[in-house]
C-alpha cells in the first residue's frame, strides 16, 4: 500500500458541501479511509479578483497506481462540476496530489511530489496538522521544517473548522 497525499481546496458556492462531497467521492473511489486535516480558510494564489478558498489536506493508502490517482482525482473534479479554462481561475473543486510514497515523478501530466508544496502556506498548514515529521523527498526536511521556512510569508491562513466527514 502506498501513502497518498492529496490537497483539496474549492472557492465557489457551498464550499464546505464541495469539500465534504469530494471527501465522500474520494472514499468511495478509494475505498479507504480518509484522514483529513482541519479545513482553511485562505487568500487566492494566482488570480487574486475571486472570493476565499477553503482548503484542506487529506491522507489515505492505496493499491492504485500514480497515474490512477490522478485519473480519481481529474474524474471526481468533473463530477462534482469543475471546468479547466483558465490557470488559477476560480473553482467548485482542486484536488492535487502532493505525495505519494517517497516516489519523484516527472511526468509531462503528473508531477509528485506537487511542483510547489513549499511555496504555499495554504498547503503546508493543514498538511503539518496531518503529518508534520512527513519527509519531502525533494527537499529531504520535514513537513513542519518547510512550513517554518515559509512562515515568514505574508499568506493568510485562517482556521476554519473541523469537518464532520
Amino acid at each position: 500500500m502506498a501513502k497518498l497525499v492529496l490537497c483539496l481546496g474549492t472557492n465557489i458556492g457551498d464550499r464546505e458541501n464541495n469539500l465534504i462531497q469530494a471527501v465522500h467521492l474520494l472514499n468511495k473511489q478509494f475505498n479507504s479511509i480518509f484522514t483529513f486535516s482541519p479545513i482553511y480558510e485562505t487568500s487566492p494564489w494566482g488570480l487574486i479578483k475571486q472570493d476565499h478558498f477553503l482548503n484542506g489536506v487529506v491522507y489515505t493508502e492505496t493499491q492504485h497506481s500514480p497515474i490512477s490517482c490522478l485519473n480519481i482525482c481529474m474524474n471526481i473534479e468533473q463530477e462534482l462540476g469543475r471546468t479547466r479554462v483558465i490557470k488559477n481561475e476560480p473553482r467548485i473543486i482542486d484536488i492535487d496530489i502532493l505525495y505519494y510514497d517517497q516516489k519523484i515523478i516527472n511526468e509531462p501530466n503528473l508531477k509528485i511530489p506537487h511542483l510547489h508544496i513549499a511555496s504555499r502556506k495554504f498547503v503546508l498548514v493543514p498538511l503539518n496538522d496531518l503529518m508534520p515529521q512527513f519527509i519531502d523527498p525533494i527537499y529531504h526536511c520535514s513537513v513542519n521544517e518547510l512550513l517554518n521556512k515559509l512562515n515568514q510569508s505574508n499568506d493568510q491562513v485562517n482556521f476554519y473548522k473541523n469537518l464532520k466527514l
